[in-house]
């Protein structure tokens, strides 16, 4: 089967209530995706955009299926591209780091980016001209 989804880029300050952070200014917020058996294939790619929600923790929902009921970061695994709107944290300082990888929490549609040979949560950049391109591999319930 093959098919497009629609992101939805939400935010954060506690890591337990989520809000939407909008999808103004971004060229495009459709993805696509394949899948085979139980095993789903999703690409996105944003184009450049403002996030506008600096320092607050960063995550994608809107996976075309909701994933397994496994293992915290068991369900799947996410390879980013052209990726600039993220940053993480060192002794309280927000720092510019390129985010590579991220899991697919247990039994939802959602992508969590990971700092970088880390499992610790990514945040949203406040800058103009980020962008957001990735590649997920997950299992669908």
């Amino acid at each position: 089967e093959e098919g497009t989804w629609t992101i939805d880029l939400e935010y954060s300050s506690n890591g337990s209530s989520w809000s939407n952070l909008g999808t103004s200014g971004i060229d495009t917020t459709t993805g696509r995706y394949t899948k085979i058996g139980n095993t789903v294939h999703a690409w996105f790619y944003s184009g450049t955009f403002e996030p506008n929600q600096d320092n607050k923790l960063a995550r994608i929902n809107g996976l075309p299926y909701t994933s397994v009921n496994a293992g915290e970061g068991k369900a799947g695994g996410a390879s980013f591209y052209f990726t600039t709107c993220f940053q993480g944290y060192h002794n309280s300082t927000p720092m510019h780091q390129e985010v590579q990888t991220g899991f697919v929490e247990k039994n939802s549609t959602v992508l969590k980016p990971a700092l970088p040979f880390s499992t610790a949560e990514a945040y949203w950049r406040e800058t103009q001209n980020v962008q957001l391109g990735f590649h997920v591999t997950y299992e669908a319930a």
